[in-house]
């Protein structure tokens, strides 16, 4: 688990890096800031931390990653990713 621990926090700081460029699209205006967007981010990779088989693991992080870049090229409508950054998870909402 410590691997998984290791990928998962390797991702989170990936995506941290990349928040900036994400978030100052031309033409694109979002409600939330860059810091609010790192900790509903932080929360969506928490809700995920009950994985214990490794294949899961490794299966998430590589999904995480494609999302990421597909992200960072403009491959995604500003929405579908705007939903991870704008909004906490019902999980931990409910909490």
């Amino acid at each position: 688990m410590v691997e998984a621990h290791k990928l998962t926090l390797q991702f989170y700081r990936t995506a941290c890096r990349q928040l900036p460029q994400i978030l100052n699209r031309q033409g694109h205006h979002y409600v939330t800031d860059m810091h609010k967007a790192k900790l509903n981010l932080a929360k969506w990779v928490r809700k995920g931390n009950n994985m214990r088989e490794p294949c899961y693991v490794s299966l998430a992080i590589r999904t995480a990653y494609e999302f990421l870049y597909e992200c960072s090229y403009c491959n995604f409508e500003s929405g579908y990713y705007f939903k991870y950054l704008s909004q906490q998870p019902e999980s931990v909402n409910n909490k």
